[in-house]
């Protein structure tokens, strides 16, 4: 059950050692500080240093939730870009052009290494590999099409 009101807050263990130091976690609710267990962490904030920490909380966020038992867990969050419906078409149509372009332009070159038998070469070419090729360049144009939308998405 996901608690709308809460407010969490960081501590921090105070040492005299490096920036390794794994930092510790408690929650403030209700004016009650309540320590969060190492367990009840999200596994990426299990494996961050402070400085690491600082640096993912410069671009992430950290979510609280009390469970039934009063005790809360935490939950790292990235805020990562996408979603851009023009780049993502852009992307795709690109994806799919380069490996069209690639895909025929090497048959070509095959076909103009056969001397003489250069047109039914290529015609033989472009038979054999029209769906093969078709089908690799819907899987170029869905790799274009995501980091085009990743790359051109809100932030």
């Amino acid at each position: 059950m996901v608690q709308k009101n809460i407010l969490f807050a960081l501590m921090f263990v105070a040492s005299t050692q490096a920036m390794d130091t794994k930092p510790s976690f408690a929650v403030l609710h209700e004016g009650k500080v309540s320590p969060v267990e190492r367990h009840w962490l999200d596994r990426p904030l299990r494996k961050m240093n402070q400085e690491q920490l600082g640096s993912f909380l410069k671009t992430g966020y950290i979510t609280a939730h009390k469970m039934d038992n009063g005790e809360f867990n935490l939950k790292s969050h990235g805020r990562l870009r996408g979603g851009g419906p023009a780049g993502a078409t852009v992307g795709f149509y690109a994806g799919k052009f380069l490996v069209h372009f690639v895909g025929h332009g090497t048959m070509f070159v095959v076909a103009c290494c056969t001397g003489p038998a250069f047109p039914v070469t290529l015609a033989s070419l472009e038979a054999t590999f029209l769906v093969p090729l078709e089908a690799a360049s819907n899987v170029g144009g869905l790799a274009g099409g995501i980091a085009g939308g990743v790359v051109t998405g809100p932030v």
